[in-house]
């Protein structure tokens, strides 16, 4: 029987979309004025995609609206999200807001990213 971590990665990679690229950002240098310079690095990700509705729980909080999009990435590719990274699905991007990890028995096994669309 396979584990846990196994069954995750499968369903993320057989449901996903293979299309989601991940932007990381760094902090880097400030310019003369005062402002920071980042630096990114992308990266090409599978990721099980939930666009939230009116009727999700976490709509009905108010922190996030219809729309919003969450992201389920295995272990191997959601240790690199940051709050504040970017995510582009269909043209669109979408700003890392919470990283929820699930794990057993101490081994993060997938990692949930609420982001919020931004114009």
């Amino acid at each position: 029987m396979p584990d846990f971590r196994t069954v995750m990665t499968n369903v993320i990679n057989n449901l996903g979309n293979p299309n989601v690229v991940l932007v990381n950002y760094t902090a880097g240098t400030y310019t003369a004025y005062g402002d920071t310079s980042y630096t990114t690095g992308t990266l090409s990700v599978t990721a099980a995609v939930q666009v939230l509705s009116q009727e999700d729980e976490i709509v009905k909080e108010g922190h996030f609206r219809s729309g919003d999009i969450v992201f389920y990435l295995d272990s191997s590719n959601g240790g690199s999200v940051t709050r504040g990274d970017r995510l582009t699905y269909n043209s669109n991007d979408y700003f890392v807001e919470d990283i929820i990890s699930y794990d057993l028995s101490g081994n993060i096994q997938a990692y949930e990213i609420r982001t919020k669309k931004r114009a």
